[in-house]
C-alpha cells in the first residue's frame, strides 16, 4: 500500500512539475507511455538457465528536461510501473513426507512489479520531413515492489507437483540496466506529439538471492547428508526489449 501512495505521490509531483513549466518555452516535455516487452532472464550458474521469453507491460509517466537551452538535447527520466516476467530452470530439491530430501529440477515464472525511473539523455534531430529521429542512452532504476513465484518440480520417477508463492523476501528491492534505443517522433497538433520507438534493457545487477545448488555429471541436484549442496550464489539478470509508445503533451 505504500508503494502505492509513493506512485500516486509521484505522478502528482510531476504533474505539478509540468504545469509549472508549460509556459517557460517548452524546457520540461511531460509524456504518458505505455510499453509492451519481451523479458527473459539470464545466468551463468553451472545447471541453470533461462527457460523462454515472457510478455511484460510498462506504463506511466515519462518527462524530459532540456539541457543547455537546446531542444536536441534532453534528460530523460520519469515514473513508470513496470509488470514484468522472466523464466528459468534449473536444480532443486524435494523433502518427502518422511523428511527424506530428494533432487528435483525446478522450472519457475517470476512474475515481478517495478517502479522505474529511467535516468539517460535523449538526443534528436531537427524535423526531417514531419518526423523527429530520436536516440536515447543511459540508465533505469528499479524498485521491486512484489513477486511471486509459480514453478514446476520435477522429481523421481518423472512425478511433479505445481505450486505458488510470494516471494518478494527473495527478490533484491533494487536493480540497475543500461539502457538504449531509438525511434521516431512526430507532430499530432498544437503541442501535441506521439512518440515510437524501442529500447533494449541491459540488466546489470542480480535480480534473486539465495544460493545455486550444484549438480553431478548427469544433471541432477547432489543431496548429502539429507540436504542439497551449495554450489555458489545465484547470477539472474533481467533483460527485456521495450517498444515505447508514447503521447507528449
Amino acid at each position: 500500500m505504500r508503494s502505492i501512495k509513493f506512485y500516486v505521490i509521484g505522478l502528482l509531483f510531476l504533474g505539478f512539475l509540468g504545469n509549472a513549466n508549460a509556459q517557460d518555452d517548452r524546457k520540461v516535455n511531460l509524456a504518458f507511455t505505455v510499453s509492451p516487452s519481451l523479458s527473459w532472464l539470464e545466468t551463468t550458474n553451472n545447471g541453470y538457465e533461462k527457460d523462454g521469453n515472457s510478455a511484460g507491460i510498462k506504463y506511466g509517466l515519462l518527462i524530459d528536461f532540456r539541457l543547455f537551452g537546446v531542444e536536441n538535447y534532453a534528460l530523460a527520466t520519469g515514473f513508470t510501473m513496470n509488470h514484468i516476467s522472466g523464466k528459468m530452470k534449473g536444480a532443486s530439491y524435494f523433502t518427502e513426507a518422511g523428511g527424506t530430501v530428494i533432487p528435483a529440477t525446478r522450472e519457475s515464472k517470476f512474475k515481478m512489479t517495478y517502479i522505474d525511473v529511467p535516468l539517460a539523455i535523449r538526443l534528436r534531430t531537427n524535423e526531417i520531413g514531419y518526423n523527429v529521429f530520436y536516440g536515447v542512452f543511459g540508465s533505469e532504476l528499479g524498485f521491486n515492489i512484489s513477486t511471486k513465484q509459480e514453478f514446476t518440480d520435477t522429481y523421481s520417477g518423472g512425478n511433479t507437483g505445481e505450486f505458488s508463492e510470494d516471494v518478494t523476501k527473495d527478490v533484491n528491492w533494487f536493480r540497475s540496466s543500461l539502457v538504449f534505443g531509438a525511434g521516431i517522433q512526430r507532430h499530432i497538433s498544437g503541442n501535441a506529439y506521439y512518440r515510437i520507438g524501442i529500447t533494449y534493457h541491459n540488466g546489470l545487477t542480480d535480480i534473486l538471492k539465495g544460493d545455486a545448488y550444484a549438480i553431478d555429471s548427469n544433471g541432477q541436484t547432489i543431496i548429502e547428508n539429507n540436504a542439497p549442496v551449495v554450489d555458489r550464489e545465484l547470477t539472474t539478470k533481467l533483460k527485456f526489449l521495450e517498444l515505447d509508445l508514447a503521447i507528449i503533451f
